[in-house]
């Protein structure tokens, strides 16, 4: 496993202080690997044909949710309050992020309704949810000449998501779309504004994590916020 920066680490530690009753795991890659090989050896090929390792890790978070449930959370995810009480209840939850306003067919309203507006940098489930294998399904159905959000990320998500509901499978094993103000209060995208981004960016070098709490969160609603490091980009400065 490579080094972990330290910024990443002290944020997992909010996992485990604002969790303690949780079992908390970090995977690694070769974790990864076994667990496709072990339990979906019909998905290894497709897996060993991602070039990029952002591939792969995009890839084992829908296995590991399928597989064993509960939560998956990028490293710069940090726990603000006890997620217990959010996710009961649910059988699998996905964040909404406010994204451009340019809604796609064939759905019309609803803030999830664009093509970044699910992020994969949390997610909730129980285990065997069918939504998880949908998702492989796509992903085994892509070419390797799409974006890395297009084949494995947020957009792949999203399509997932609309495939489901055209099916009516959600009628049967539900997915709760949460309000953006819970999971992902700071937005990457351009809706956000400068301001908001000159201190809620970890790529940028004014980040300030409680000044875009108070900027974002001032009422104390959100139980995670990350923001968004994007750590196979450079800062920008």
């Amino acid at each position: 496993m490579c080094p972990i920066r330290q910024t990443f680490l002290e944020w997992s530690q909010s996992w485990k202080l604002m969790n303690p009753d949780f079992r908390y795991v970090i995977w690694d890659d070769t974790e990864n690997r076994e667990l496709i090989m072990q339990h979906y050896p019909w998905f290894l090929k497709r897996y060993e044909s991602f070039e990029s390792p952002i591939l792969k890790a995009d890839a084992s978070r829908i296995f590991y949710l399928h597989k064993y449930g509960g939560i998956y959370a990028d490293l710069d995810v940090v726990s603000l309050r006890p997620i217990a009480p959010f996710i009961d209840g649910h059988e699998l939850i996905l964040g909404n992020m406010r994204t451009e306003a340019k809604p796609l067919f064939p759905f019309s309203q609803g803030a999830w309704n664009y093509l970044h507006g699910l992020p994969n940098a949390w997610m909730a489930s129980r285990p065997g949810h069918p939504f998880w294998l949908l998702c492989a399904k796509l992903m085994m159905e892509y070419t390797n000449d799409m974006t890395v959000e297009e084949l494995t990320g947020p957009v792949m998500i999203w399509r997932a998501l609309t495939e489901y509901i055209r099916l009516g499978w959600h009628k049967e094993n539900s997915v709760y779309i949460a309000d953006s103000r819970f999971v992902f209060p700071y937005s990457w995208t351009w809706p956000s504004g400068e301001r908001e981004h000159s201190v809620c960016s970890k790529q940028r070098a004014t980040f300030n994590a409680s000044k875009c709490l108070d900027m974002v969160d001032p009422h104390g609603e959100a139980f995670t916020i990350t923001y968004w490091s994007h750590s196979w980009e450079e800062v920008i400065e």
